[in-house]
């Protein structure tokens, strides 16, 4: 082969590419090619350069890190971003995404996070704790240049799904040209879909219940590598019930010195604490607004009026109504409650977009949610409690709360989403007379500046007849508005402070009425002798360890551990059948059961749907957990009345009924008693002339009796027998009647005297129910 054939086949697509060149000999390919040779070196060597100055970036800065921020030294303070430590690569990373002045938890916490220390940091809402540990967590990576083949070099746990999109949408906005990969798990896709990208990921931002999930469940998950464990609103983390699954991830990841642990929260509570011991090695205490006049952010206006229980959806409402150019956010205590409220004012149409954020909205209407109510410039969002914690929605005029909060953390949390960085907000909070006190002192005693304000009752609207016109009308509205009486029922009583929230002080006959209930819902654990402390003390732990439990993968352990145990048992019985014993499972019914796909056609599918309401399996399931004198998981224990027990005559009854069910039920019961059946037989005679069974009857009966009350003609016997059987049937009824009503009041007085009886032992029973 010549140089000319060997060049022509190395350049040959070089110069189909470049219109520009002109090759005449071999003379001109072997100059083209080394043109190409010398630049291929320039790149290189150019690399190679940037390579050279990038160590030496990272070991001036590593110097500088350790002669500023040496143990003897104070930390020194920076103002922009450009100043601190870091990279070139990450300055610019910053300034692209428009941050470059630093806030003050940055200020402070940055800089330590960066020389790597653990931090233990406590700051306000809105003052910027995202970029304070995502710049050091993602600094530290570059640094040492992860790769996708290093495996996890980052992990940050969060309390809520939005709280994490929204760190997740920071580090997508920093990554930029550092290669670093990211993934958000927090269950929006299905598990396996996670399992297929969730190894090959540097740093991963999700919940603790999903992240556990996958140490637990994908096999190649490695976390060995891991250099930085980041904790968000971890006070928020241990409320919400994940101190177990917590504690687990921790036992997966690796000890300090190789693993650098930030905590962040706008409050730090003793259980906080009590994790930071546990996974922190001599933290550096960072607290922003120890020292501040208020302890909320200073450009929020916050107010606090009183109003009856019965009078509080016509005030949210009334609100509403007057604020529709606003951007509104309002808290309720429990799903319930928010699903109520937001189905009320969605049937009265106020004329301003509402939407509902809870616990109860699946996890992809709950991101639609989130980013639709974040570009609306007008909208009123109902949430609960998950919306309080770290979401940053911006221009939020006004948060109001509508039920009080369990505590004061909880109040800073709420009214932190407005007056974020230098934005205005207003903030009102409804209290009821016998919880303005106490809670008030709360908020004066813990630097929270708030004011008395009162109600316009002429501009009040009550939606009373609204309410009890939709319940009336609609049983799934009702249905809610059961579950939300009880829901705040419960959430009062399972409160610690008894100072702010005593139930037994509560109009629960008029808070009945305005959720457009004809009567009070009876509660079970709301007896004559009041509150039980160790009653409630106990459904609050047992509350607090449910609450956020993955439900799908306790039923899927348990369904593994059966069939087990099924196995176990074929074993043991000596059965030898291989296919026998791994297809044996304890879920024939279901895979028997036809699916609602398999009908052919959108409208078989519509005619074999079956009870299709939105409630009927919650109202079937409430109806047989009651009858069985069972606790309802979602109720924390039973909240509705026992049904009663058959009686005897019941079951006599029940028989009969089963007796006579091949009867054509569309006969009256009397005429079935008696023996008569429907006259629609017709003969004929010799003659050819229809004759009903029911005039040969009478015609008969006119023969046989000698009787006067018969007469000649067979138009007047008929009468007459018509008449004598009016009179027997009638006869009958009256006595029918007597006997009901006697055994009605029999029934009454043996149940009137065991209720009286067993009174006390019904309640003792009841609380023995809770404790289990």
């Amino acid at each position: 082969m010549t140089v000319g054939t060997h060049l022509r086949t190395q350049f040959e697509l070089l110069i189909l590419m470049s219109g520009t060149l002109v090759v005449s000999d071999d003379r001109d390919l072997a100059r083209l090619s080394k043109s190409h040779l010398l630049k291929k070196k320039q790149k290189r060597a150019k690399r190679q350069l940037s390579v050279k100055k990038e160590a030496e970036e990272i070991q001036l800065l590593e110097e500088r890190i350790k002669k500023e921020f040496s143990m003897a030294e104070s930390t020194p303070e920076y103002s922009k971003f450009v100043d601190l430590p870091i990279t070139r690569r990450m300055v610019n990373n910053l300034t692209e995404a428009k941050f470059t002045t630093l806030t003050k938890i940055q200020r402070l916490a940055a800089p330590i996070a960066i020389a790597g220390r653990d931090i233990l940091g406590a700051a306000k809402t809105g003052s910027g704790k995202t970029l304070a540990f995502l710049v050091p967590l993602m600094e530290k990576l570059s640094r040492q240049r992860w790769d996708e083949e290093d495996g996890l070099g980052g992990l940050v746990i969060s309390p809520t799904r939005e709280l994490s999109m929204q760190i997740f949408h920071v580090f997508t906005q920093l990554a930029g040209r550092d290669g670093l990969t990211g993934a958000l798990i927090t269950g929006g896709r299905t598990f396996k879909e996670e399992q297929s990208y969730i190894t090959r990921m540097n740093v991963i931002i999700g919940t603790p219940g999903r992240i556990l999930q996958h140490l637990e469940q994908t096999p190649q998950f490695n976390t060995s590598e891991l250099q930085v464990l980041v904790l968000d609103e971890a006070d928020r983390i241990l409320d919400m019930g994940f101190e177990d699954e917590l504690n687990s991830i921790l036992s997966y990841l690796p000890e300090h010195p190789q693993r650098q642990t930030l905590l962040f929260s706008a409050t730090q509570t003793k259980s906080v604490k009590q994790i930071a011991r546990l996974s922190m090695n001599d933290p550096e205490y960072v607290a922003v607004h120890e020292d501040a006049r208020f302890a909320t952010p200073e450009r929020l206006e916050q107010h606090y009026a009183v109003c009856c229980l019965s009078e509080k959806l016509n005030v949210v409402w009334s609100f509403v109504k007057s604020h529709l150019k606003s951007k509104t956010i309002i808290f309720f205590s429990s799903c319930k409650q928010a699903r109520f409220a937001f189905e009320a004012f969605r049937r009265m149409r106020p004329g301003i977009p509402l939407m509902a954020l809870h616990g109860k909205v699946k996890q992809g209407r709950r991101m639609f949610i989130f980013n639709d109510f974040n570009v609306k410039k007008a909208a009123v969002l109902i949430a609960t409690d998950v919306a309080s914690r770290g979401l940053d929605f911006p221009h939020v005029d006004w948060v109001v709360q509508a039920d009080c909060p369990e505590d004061i953390d909880t109040y800073i949390h709420r009214v932190g989403r407005t007056a974020r960085f230098k934005d205005k907000g207003k903030a009102l909070l409804c209290l009821l007379p016998s919880e303005e006190s106490a809670m008030v002192d709360i908020l004066r005693k813990n630097k929270v500046p708030i004011k008395r304000t009162a109600f316009n009752k002429a501009r009040t609207t009550d939606i009373c007849k609204s309410l009890q016109a939709y319940a009336a009308s609609d049983p799934d509205f009702k249905f809610l508005a059961q579950k939300c009486f009880i829901a705040y029922v419960r959430s009062v009583y399972l409160q610690k402070n008894k100072d702010i929230f005593d139930v037994s002080v509560l109009p629960l006959k008029q808070f009945a009425a305005a959720l457009g209930l004809p009567g009070e819902p009876q509660i079970k654990f709301l007896g004559k002798s009041g509150q039980d402390p160790a009653a409630a003390d106990s459904l609050r732990l047992e509350a607090h360890k449910k609450k956020n439990k993955n439900h799908k993968l306790e039923l899927l352990k348990q369904k593994i551990k059966k069939e087990k145990e099924r196995k176990r048992e074929l074993i043991a019985a000596g059965s030898t059948d291989l296919k026998e014993i791994e297809n044996s499972s304890d879920d024939d019914e279901e895979r028997q059961k036809p699916s609602r796909r398999s009908f052919k056609g959108k409208l078989d599918r519509m005619l074999a749907r079956q009870n299709d309401g939105v409630f009927d399996a919650k109202r079937s399931k409430l109806r047989k957990g009651a009858s069985d004198h069972k606790m309802d998981d979602d109720d924390l224990g039973g909240v509705m009345v026992l049904k009663r027990k058959a009686s005897n005559d019941d079951e006599a009854a029940a028989d009969v009924s089963d007796a006579t069910s091949t009867v054509d039920k569309r006969i009256p019961k009397k005429i079935r008693i008696a023996g008569h059946g429907k006259n629609s037989k017709v003969r004929f005679d010799d003659d050819g002339n229809a004759v009903s069974l029911f005039e040969k009857l009478v015609a008969e009966k006119s023969v046989e009796s000698n009787s006067s009350t018969f007469g000649e003609s067979l138009e007047e016997n008929s009468m007459a027998y018509v008449k004598k059987i009016r009179d027997r049937l009638a006869d009958e009824s009256k006595a029918d009647k007597a006997s009901q009503r006697a055994r009605l009041q029999a029934v009454r007085v043996k149940r009137r005297g065991k209720q009286e009886e067993g009174l006390v032992q019904t309640a003792i029973v009841g609380n023995s129910e809770v404790d289990d």
